[in-house]
């Protein structure tokens, strides 16, 4: 059984863009990884645009010639549901949200983390990190 959530970021003009990610969803899992790894706003659309997850790493991209797949994935890539393990795109895609408060009703998952401004915040059931980089919590 996994810990799921989601991610994602806002865009300009205000919509967001996010992708669910099966396991190792909790703060120190998934929202250590996103900080330590996923700070620059390119390489988080890069991100959630492969889609659904089923567990996130340091790494996007396979290496050049690697076998990488579902079933025997490179060391530190990310697993996703559609490029490795041949899910349909229509089931895997990211989704879009027209705006914070549409993202905010919508995801229901134990995790969702949101990359705004250059910050990682995250919604943890009823509390919600402001900053994952300082790990403050505040309450709703």
């Amino acid at each position: 059984m996994g810990t799921h959530c989601t991610i994602g970021y806002e865009r300009e003009d205000g919509t967001i863009v996010s992708s669910y990610c099966h396991y190792d969803g909790y703060v120190s899992g998934v929202g250590t990884q996103l900080v330590h790894s996923y700070s620059d706003a390119e390489k988080v659309k890069d991100l959630v645009a492969l889609g659904a997850m089923s567990y996130l790493t340091a790494k996007i991209n396979p290496s050049v010639g690697s076998r990488h797949s579902f079933d025997t994935p490179e060391d530190g890539v990310t697993v996703f549901y559609h490029r490795d393990r041949g899910e349909p795109w229509k089931q895997t895609a990211p989704t879009e949200y027209d705006s914070f408060d549409d993202w905010f009703e919508a995801n229901q998952e134990e995790y969702n983390y949101l990359y705004i401004d250059g910050v990682w915040q995250c919604l943890c059931g009823s509390a919600f990190t402001v900053d994952l980089n300082t790990a403050r919590v505040e309450q709703v």
